[in-house]
């Protein structure tokens, strides 16, 4: 690992680039970068053009850098750091399709530049995302994930639930993640089933799946995806390393 870390370092230093520059020059968190460096994960093969721009290296140079590091004696059998994710919601009655609209192209960013599992169902917010990745980003070996039927399988597997709009549907998913201690992370200015889980959420504290109560007030005060996007980066990065 310190021999990925010396070389993606030492070139992000050569270009003058801070971490939090990178960070935002890619637009990922700033612990996403750390976290390349030090070869807790990897970028995915398909973010990797990006970031070689941004470093001013061939996209072979990039994969060399990272392929001697796994190469490197005791890291070789090491698989990167993933974590699977639920992503639920709809365009119900009530929810605001303009701030979905956004909600969706923000996570398709986290899921790629995250290394995302995704659960998702066969309608909704999660398969919006799923194909604004395939569509947007084109990562090289792509293939849609198939979507999973019944709410207790979205559930299923998944360490972090997140919660777009929604009707009666995602709510269920919701009372089901709630009863296996998920951790629930609702968009609640999206409407609809989200801003009533964010609701209960607020008043009783066995549903908040061990949020902080600081942490609930970030969620309230989201006011677009951006500032979503970056909070659920941001718990996304603590579970990882947990």
């Amino acid at each position: 690992m310190k021999r990925r870390r010396d070389r993606l370092a030492s070139r992000r230093r050569t270009l003058g680039l801070s971490q939090e520059a990178l960070a935002e020059r890619l637009g990922v968190e700033r612990t996403t970068i750390a976290r390349w460096e030090s070869g807790d994960t990897q970028p995915l093969a398909w973010f990797r053009p990006r970031l070689a721009a941004v470093l001013k290296v061939s996209v072979d140079d990039l994969d060399a850098m990272i392929r001697n590091a796994e190469e490197s004696p005791g890291t070789g059998d090491r698989d990167p750091s993933r974590l699977r994710v639920a992503i639920c919601g709809s365009r119900a009655v009530g929810t605001d399709g303009v701030l979905i609209d956004a909600t969706v192209a923000e996570l398709a960013r986290l899921v790629v530049a995250q290394n995302l599992e995704v659960n998702h169902g066969p309608i909704g917010v999660g398969i919006e995302v799923m194909t604004y990745v395939a569509d947007q980003f084109r990562p090289s070996g792509f293939s849609m994930t198939a979507a999973l039927f019944d709410h207790e399988n979205v559930v299923r597997g998944a360490e972090l639930f997140l919660v777009v709009g929604g009707g009666a549907g995602t709510a269920a998913e919701v009372t089901l993640a709630r009863q296996v201690g998920k951790t629930i992370v609702p968009f609640p200015r999206t409407g609809g089933t989200a801003s009533r889980c964010f609701d209960l959420m607020r008043v009783d504290p066995r549903h908040r799946g061990g949020l902080a109560e600081s942490v609930l007030d970030e969620i309230g005060a989201c006011e677009n995806s951006a500032q979503y996007g970056m909070l659920v980066e941001r718990i996304v990065s603590m579970k990882v390393g947990a």
